[in-house]
């Protein structure tokens, strides 16, 4: 009887041992609860808790699951050398899209894109397709690069204003010539220059630019850097210069230095794409979106503009919408 009441003793302890334990985290790829006939995949470059533009990602495939019914999966942080691997996964396990999220994934996507022909990819960003079955989703960044250049231009007082990017690529390049642009139509004495972190998680550098920017009289910084850029904000407000954002309404991490944001609704541009698929009418091609479609916008300005500035930031972006400005050029 001793003996037997001994292993129930040590059978409850170690009941109370497991369930004290935390539970086991998810793997990095996770099959969403949706798992209709149509089935989208997605590879991110980051924790989708890491910044705006990988949340972004995972949200437009919640979205795609809500409105399109569709079957999803994503793999998070994915290194550079599982690219190729993780898009031969998904589409040899039958995904009918499967989307790269960054012009990171453009060679691996490419090289995949021939072997499954009738498996659609796309990557988001500056990309122009294969014709066939490989495209890119992408904003029309130019012209709110080049509004941004137009709010810097006003608000600076030392004629100094910058950019603070993330990775130099071909998506963000053009960003920064519209913005230059638009600061200089304002006033050609204006100086922009132009830093970059080298990737879009390395805070600690990033600070060390915006530093850098700081001590030199710059007074506005356009941030666009991902995780790394996301300290910069506070660090400008008190230094006592202005912030402008990107992705998401960045306001709340420094409300007296976010002068606005572009808020991009990433996740509607992928459902867009997605929809494109379903519907059999995917060309593989470069499809852009921006202030026309709803799919970027200015965030509130949360009183960092006068009246009069506000008109006539108002009144660029109008000429923007009606074509009378290209900023593109």
């Amino acid at each position: 009887m001793k003996t037997l009441f001994s292993i129930i003793g040590l059978l409850l302890v170690l009941a109370c041992v497991a369930c004290s334990r935390p539970a086991a985290k998810a793997p990095a790829a996770n099959p969403a609860v949706a798992t209709g006939s149509f089935k989208v995949a997605i590879l991110l470059p980051r924790t989708v808790e890491a910044d705006g533009w990988t949340r972004s990602g995972y949200k437009g495939l919640l979205l795609m699951q809500r409105e399109l019914g569709a079957g999803t999966a994503y793999t998070e942080s994915v290194p550079e050398a599982d690219f190729e691997r993780l898009f031969r996964k998904y589409a040899s396990e039958g995904y009918d899209f499967v989307i790269g999220h960054g012009g990171q994934f453009v060679q691996a996507a490419e090289k995949v894109a021939v072997a499954f022909p009738r498996t659609s990819f796309a990557v988001t960003g500056v990309y122009g397709g294969n014709n066939s079955n490989l495209g890119a989703l992408s904003m029309r960044e130019d012209e709110m690069g080049y509004l941004f250049g137009v709010i810097a231009a006003i608000k600076t007082k030392t004629r100094r204003v910058a950019w603070l990017g993330g990775a130099e690529n071909p998506s963000n390049r053009p960003i920064v010539a519209s913005f230059t642009r638009g600061a200089q139509a304002i006033d050609p004495s204006v100086e922009v220059r132009a830093e970059w972190v080298g990737g879009f998680t390395d805070a600690a550098k990033a600070q060390r630019l915006a530093q850098g920017l700081i001590d030199t009289g710059t007074d506005v910084i356009l941030v666009l850097a991902g995780a790394a850029g996301t300290p910069v904000h506070a660090q400008a407000q008190n230094a006592g210069i202005l912030t402008l954002g990107w992705i998401e309404d960045q306001s709340s991490l420094a409300p007296k230095a976010v002068i606005t944001s572009n808020v991009q609704d990433i996740p509607q541009m992928l459902l867009q794409g997605a929809t494109l698929v379903k519907k059999g009418r995917w060309e593989g091609k470069q499809y852009r979106f921006g202030m026309a479609e709803g799919i970027q916008s200015l965030a509130p300005f949360h009183g960092l503009v006068t009246e009069e500035e506000e008109r006539r930031i108002n009144s660029i972006r109008n000429d923007l919408l009606a074509g009378k400005i290209d900023a593109s050029r």
